[in-house]
């Protein structure tokens, strides 16, 4: 993204490029560490046998799962709370029976939503010792952006050597 960014504003304004790929770099150097980890999940997931299919509270974290190489079980279920609509009695059923056999690597909570169905599903993932990773929406406070991704990549990380061992 932050390529990307640089590019178009070397387009709109070619005199300042220096200035546009001096900051692009410095962005870069300070996201490098929250790329590495994405990346050290990745290589995990594809090199060691890691189970690929996780379930998600909603499709919040999806592009970052997608990136590491994991594939969302339940879209359907997702998808309904992200419309903030009540999931069908089959995507409940399917994440349940997901959960209860432990068919997903983890399931990924976001915090910051109040359904009742979503608590539900984070406590069944628990009792039957499937990990979850919280995540948010926003960056919570007191935090940066890099600090925040470290958390969620740092827990994919514990997870994955979980399963590992």
């Amino acid at each position: 993204m932050i390529t990307q960014i640089e590019q178009q504003a070397r387009n709109l304004r070619p005199k300042q490029q220096k200035q546009f790929q001096k900051n692009a770099a410095a962005q870069q150097k300070k996201y490098a560490a929250v790329t590495n980890l994405a990346d050290q999940a990745r290589t995990n997931l594809a090199t060691k046998q890691l189970n690929q299919k996780v379930a998600v509270s909603e499709p919040v974290f999806n592009d970052a799962l997608k990136y590491m190489g994991y594939q969302v079980a339940n879209a359907s279920f997702a998808n309904a709370i992200d419309k903030e609509v009540d999931p069908s009695p089959k995507a409940v059923r399917d994440l349940r029976a997901s959960l209860e056999k432990r068919e997903v690597a983890f399931f990924v909570d976001n915090t910051q939503n109040d359904s009742k169905v979503v608590r539900q599903m984070g406590s069944l993932a628990k009792k039957h010792q499937v990990p979850v990773i919280k995540i948010t929406e926003t960056v919570p406070p007191k935090q940066t952006y890099a600090d925040w991704m470290t958390g969620i990549y740092q827990q994919v990380l514990a997870v994955q050597k979980q399963e590992q061992g």
